[in-house]
């Protein structure tokens, strides 16, 4: 028989990790190829411009699309967070999976990166709904 401190111990080990899981790396990612922004062009500052203010977004909606900069640089983009993960969550997902996005897709003019309980993509075409 385990007793209650083993128990325990076993108990929010295993919580411990399952939560590790569901905080890791995006688990998929599409770049595309076909096109790329320069560094430091009007494009990559767009982009950064507003992947950064993404998250600030996520603590209050679970879907939001917004477009950045003018034509040709202009920078469309859209996240959503499934209805049963909160506000704070959905937050730390986001800002986390901008930060990704570049990481995975240096330099892509369209990506998007998801895992279950979200969706972050961005292109310099309109997004389509």
């Amino acid at each position: 028989m385990v007793d209650s401190p083993k128990l325990f111990i076993l108990l929010l080990c295993t919580i411990s990790f399952l939560s590790g899981v569901s905080f890791a790396d995006p688990l998929y990612q599409n770049c595309s190829t076909s096109s790329n922004y320069t560094k430091g062009s009007s494009f990559q500052n767009n982009l950064n411009n507003i992947l950064t203010s993404l998250s600030s977004h996520a603590s209050i909606f679970k879907s939001y699309n917004v477009s950045y900069g003018k034509n040709p640089d202009t920078v469309y983009t859209l996240f959503m967070c499934l209805d049963y993960v909160s506000n704070q969550t959905c937050q730390y997902f986001i800002a986390t999976a901008s930060q990704d996005i570049l990481k995975l897709c240096p330099q892509a003019e369209e990506a998007i990166v998801w895992k279950e309980q979200l969706n972050l993509n961005f292109k310099q075409a309109s997004l389509k709904l």
